[in-house]
């Protein structure tokens, strides 16, 4: 695995600086790179999973609270589609984050 720096242009002309995680492997005998996860504007791993643990710390909460939620004013049927879907939504956020982590330690591990 390792990092690679995006640079792109912003509409104003500036450019826009981003980190991704990558690992390369082999499709039909041609070498391809797969992105494992974005490290948004950190430059190392090292920064990014701090960041990627504050993330989850604040998306577990989120997933807590929606687990505990009661919704009014709408009918019980609704009320519990809802919950359901926040629910749902935040799980995978989870799981996303969880995964990111993972690849971000492995990287650090490594160093």
């Amino acid at each position: 695995m390792f990092v690679r720096k995006r640079e792109r242009a912003t509409k104003n002309g500036k450019t826009s600086t981003t980190y991704q995680l990558l690992e390369a492997h082999r499709e039909t005998g041609k070498v391809k790179q797969r992105v494992i996860c974005s490290l948004g504007r950190d430059a190392t791993p090292e920064e990014a999973l701090k960041n990627v643990k504050e993330h989850l710390r604040i998306w577990t909460t989120l997933l807590e609270r929606a687990k505990q939620k009661q919704y009014r004013g709408i009918d019980k049927e609704a009320r519990e589609k809802n919950r359901e879907r926040h629910i749902k939504y935040h799980e995978k956020k989870v799981k996303k984050l969880k995964e990111n982590l993972r690849a971000i330690e492995g990287v650090v591990s490594e160093r």
